[in-house]
């Protein structure tokens, strides 16, 4: 899915030439970026919180919602409240969205750095050692002794956190109050993949589970139930999670689908329905319902139990087909049935893949005939618009287009006719033609246009998916 902002401009109405009132839009929605990757995810208490490009997207079985926007810069790590974002390349770096603060932490530019679910702590590690601080005042939890540290992971409670060491193939748990060790397993695969239970009380890797309350901790469950001594298996999978219940493990398999494998059923393997492009992510939710898959630039929630997919967010096209004002927010209907509801005072907007819900919204047919019935627009040669009257089939008026498609609305009262040309927007008096307003400041060609109910705003829909609002002139 891409970004998503609404800035409110407050504009005056300007003079321009001829006469004509040259219009400035007294509000914009800014179409999201497509294809944008979702480049960190967490665990949230109802469902995920994800960052798709500089979007922030709050994530359930049933709906998308957007928490906000953030800066470009390469974030790799995400709080289950989302309220902070770090990144790893370059430097660690700390985002603080409830300050707006951006702290460097570290300027080593190869660790790895990972946040707590809660919020509540940082671990970031560089060539000599693991650093834990609390969150939000940076206070020092922690420092453990480890080189070359690929992967952090924190227990869903912060009060473990687990390291992965690539390079030399094993895996270490410590405990943050008594900075015990309470796993170190040497002798795995290097094939990255890490992540807690709900409980906390088990590890995930791709070579399987790992059980930390068992008296065997330090034996590696395989996923078909049984227990080795600590040997490394041959696998080729990643990422992975794994239930409370120790029922599911979930791991990307050699085909390239996503297997949710449960050993105490006789139908042990689920297959998720595939997505395009290659997957990166796999997160099980806080109750081991719901469980997150990444892939490219689409992300798509399943029950974890069935692998059925329950919601599927991706970025639409750009072009809006339609727009419709509902009470105090804005529907826009994508060219892919993706919907999106823009709430009108402070543009917070949530997100509706229509697909997953069995197909486009009803839409009205585009307005092309006055409310009162008496006029109807009218193309008159292959560049020009015009009205005609419907009583006498006379065409009282005609203006030149700006080239390409053309759209209209008439105002609820039927005294203004909103045309829209090419990249351009004009008002016209419908009885004489005139042009009361106009604004060339799209920057894109309009796709549809639609009055608010009460007449005192026109919504533009555009090609490159931005909306923006207009005020209509007094006559």
């Amino acid at each position: 899915m891409g970004k998503r902002e609404f800035l409110l401009v407050l504009g005056a109405l300007a003079l321009a030439g001829c006469g004509t009132l040259e219009l400035t839009p007294v509000a914009r929605f800014p179409g999201r970026t497509p294809g944008a990757w979702c480049t960190c995810a967490a665990v949230a208490s109802d469902g995920f919180v994800a960052l798709v490009g500089q979007e922030l997207l709050h994530i359930t079985s049933r709906s998308v919602a957007t928490l906000g926007t953030v800066p470009a810069e390469g974030w790799t790590a995400i709080s289950g409240d989302g309220r902070f974002l770090a990144r790893e390349y370059g430097g660690v770096r700390l985002l603080d969205r409830a300050t707006g603060r951006e702290t460097t932490l570290s300027g080593y530019r190869n660790g790895a750095v990972a946040l707590a679910a809660n919020g509540s702590a940082i671990a970031y590690s560089d060539s000599m050692r693991i650093t834990v601080r609390s969150l939000p005042d940076l206070a020092p939890l922690a420092t453990f002794s480890l080189s070359r540290s690929t992967e952090l992971a924190f227990s869903p409670d912060a009060d473990r956190i687990a390291v992965r060491a690539l390079e030399l193939s094993e895996v270490l748990v410590f405990d943050l109050a008594t900075k015990a060790c309470v796993l170190h397993q040497r002798r795995l695969s290097s094939i990255p993949g890490l992540s807690f239970s709900a409980d906390g009380k088990r590890v995930a890797v791709p070579d399987g589970v790992f059980d930390l309350e068992d008296p065997r901790a330090r034996s590696l469950e395989n996923l078909d139930g049984t227990f080795t001594a600590g040997g490394s298996m041959e696998v080729d999978s990643w990422p992975c999670a794994v239930a409370r219940d120790r029922r599911l493990y979930v791991h990307l398999a050699r085909t390239g689908e996503v297997e949710i494998r449960d050993p105490l059923r006789a139908s042990a393997n689920v297959v998720c329905p595939p997505l395009a492009g290659s997957l990166y992510l796999l997160l099980l939710s806080r109750g081991d319902d719901l469980l997150l898959v990444g892939a490219a630039d689409t992300l798509a929630v399943h029950d974890a139990r069935t692998g059925d997919v329950l919601e599927v967010v991706r970025p639409p096209a750009s072009e809006i087909l339609n727009i419709e004002y509902r009470g105090n927010r804005l529907a826009l209907e994508h060219r892919d049935a993706a919907t999106v509801f823009v709430e009108r005072k402070d543009g917070s907007t949530t997100s509706i893949d229509c697909r997953q819900r069995g197909g486009p919204m009803p839409w009205p047919i585009q307005v092309r005939a006055s409310t009162d019935g008496r006029f109807r627009t009218s193309s008159v040669g292959c560049e020009a618009y015009g009205v005609l009257e419907v009583r006498t089939s006379r065409i009282l008026w005609s203006a030149g287009s700006e080239g390409g498609d053309m759209r209209f609305a008439f105002s609820p009262d039927s005294s203004l006719l909103a045309a829209g040309t090419g990249s351009v927007l004009r008002f016209h008096d419908v009885a004489t033609g005139d042009v009361v307003g106009e604004c060339s400041k799209l920057g894109s060609p309009i796709t549809t246009v639609t009055f608010s109910p009460d007449g005192s705003e026109l919504a533009c829909g555009c090609e490159d998916g931005s909306v923006v609002i207009l005020a209509v002139p007094s006559r």
